[in-house]
């Protein structure tokens, strides 16, 4: 996972959004896809660990900030 870096003198950093590569394959999404699958998937973990919800609301509430 990279993020854009428009001060990188490498202009394969200069783009909008999250990118993603395996092997030579690379994808592109913007940051708000990027926050839809990250709450997708905490949600999905909290359903298979419930003991967990708290620590991970506070840590995606501390990623807010």
């Amino acid at each position: 996972m990279f993020f854009s870096d428009l001060d990188d003198p490498d202009p394969i950093y200069h783009f909008s959004g999250v990118m993603f590569g395996m092997m030579e394959d690379e994808i592109i999404i913007t940051e708000d896809e990027l926050n839809s699958f990250l709450k997708e998937a905490c949600d999905r973990y909290i359903e298979k660990n419930p003991e967990d919800k708290i620590k991970i609301e506070n840590i995606l509430k501390e990623s807010e900030d």
